[in-house]
């Protein structure tokens, strides 16, 4: 996306980074299971009379810096939902959503626990229910932060079969909500926001923990096929360093 300090330069400025994908399907990985967003289970959205797909074919991703200021932007918002109007996408991937977590085991929940909480809430249920995003179902990942937070929405005649928000331990949940990993029939997507490298001792170690975490989850997978697509924006200071902010198709 492309904004000024106001909002947007025009409508279609977003233009520049999404980029809708056309992906492939392969072998489907092995992902465990858990508690708390990490389940493994059957999507139960879905019933035998209604028709199906089995996998995602087409992406965008965007980096909102804020989902609720965008959406309470008159003109950002507008020109979201023609985008996705637009191109209509099987997938839609937000990085720094900053949504808070309803707690530590629950992630994939938005807090509504207080006056602004539960405003903030509303806002985001009425974007999801009415209009061109009702036809997706929403996957968070929040945080206690501020400035964290991601999240997945998929159409709903695409199965979900398993939902996890960590690239180390299938039960485990990223304090910052920085992982939304999704497994359909024959694919997986993996959408991050990494660690921003910073000018700390403490954000540099992070960075680097962060790294080894995502190279080891990449390096299990390297043995199966897989087309890969960069999101809109790199959280780094190192030129071409796309870990920032990925989605890839497993």
């Amino acid at each position: 996306l492309s904004f000024t300090r106001r909002g947007l330069d025009t409508p279609y400025s977003m233009k520049r980074f999404f980029q809708p994908v056309a992906g492939a399907s392969s072998k489907k990985p092995k992902l465990g299971g858990g508690e708390g967003g990490g389940e493994d289970r059957p999507d139960l959205d879905h019933d035998a009379t209604t028709p199906t797909r089995p996998d995602p074919l087409t992406f965008i991703t965007w980096n909102a810096n804020s989902l609720l200021g965008r959406l309470r932007d008159p003109g950002d918002k507008a020109a979201f939902l023609a985008y996705v109007a637009a191109h209509d996408p099987d997938v839609i991937a937000l990085q720094e959503t900053w949504l808070p977590a309803a707690g530590p085991k629950q992630r994939g929940v938005l807090k509504e626990t207080d006056k602004t909480s539960i405003t903030d809430k509303r806002v985001i249920d009425q974007l999801m229910n009415q209009g061109v995003l009702s036809k997706y179902r929403a996957f968070w990942a929040c945080a206690d932060i501020k400035r964290a937070g991601s999240g997945v929405l998929v159409k709903k005649d695409i199965p979900v079969l398993v939902v996890r928000r960590s690239v180390t331990e299938p039960d485990e949940q990223h304090v910052e909500g920085r992982v939304v990993l999704l497994e359909f029939a024959n694919t997986c997507l993996l959408n991050t926001y990494a660690q921003n490298n910073g000018w700390t001792m403490e954000s540099m170690r992070k960075r680097r923990q962060w790294d080894e975490e995502i190279g080891r989850f990449l390096s299990d997978k390297a043995s199966v096929p897989r087309p890969r697509f960069p999101a809109a924006s790199a959280a780094t200071a190192a030129a071409g360093d796309w870990s920032s902010a990925c989605c890839c198709c497993c």
